[in-house]
Parts: C-alpha cells; sequence; structure tokens
C-alpha cells in the first residue's frame, strides 16, 4: 500500500475545493450526491473540500427535506458572478 504525504493530500484537497467552488457557482445550491457526481474526485476529498470551504466561510450549509443543500454565501456568489462578467468580458 502506497502512502501519500500531508501536503500532497492538502493539496488534492484545495485543488478539489477550487473544483466545488466553481460547481456551486452554476447552480443555486445542491447536495453532496449532486455535487460529487458533478466532480472527477473521489466522495471523502469532495466532503473535506466541502469542510475546507464550509471552515473558510464561503459555503452555506442549510438542512433540506432530503439531507443538506449546500451552496455558496451571498458574497461568494457576488463574487462568482463578478468573475463570471469578467471572464465574458476579456474573451470578446
Amino acid at each position: 500500500m502506497g502512502s501519500t504525504n500531508s501536503s500532497d493530500c492538502i493539496g488534492q484537497i484545495g485543488e478539489v475545493a477550487g473544483q466545488v467552488w466553481r460547481a456551486l457557482a452554476e447552480v443555486e445550491s445542491t447536495s453532496i450526491t449532486k455535487l460529487t457526481r458533478s466532480i472527477d474526485a473521489p466522495r471523502d476529498t469532495v466532503v473535506q473540500a466541502v469542510g475546507w470551504l464550509a471552515r473558510e466561510g464561503k459555503l452555506e450549509i442549510t438542512e433540506a427535506a432530503r439531507g443538506r443543500s449546500i451552496s455558496l454565501t451571498e458574497r461568494e456568489r457576488h463574487l462568482a458572478n463578478t468573475t463570471h462578467s469578467t471572464l465574458h468580458v476579456e474573451a470578446a
């Protein structure tokens, strides 16, 4: 069994956190299950990335009828919209 050092694991979680943030910028809110399906990473890593972003205050996690719902905070959503608009202008 191979081993992975701590900085490699943290790097992977950080990369997946970026994927999670971008995925959530595209939707109003979603479940962990749907989020995991949309990201090419192990479920454990996606959950760790969600925890990372939540700890940084970038996510809202609310109880929904069928579990928890995850979304970007209003501030992060605004940032995502601003970033997306800037990218659109630069691409034109």
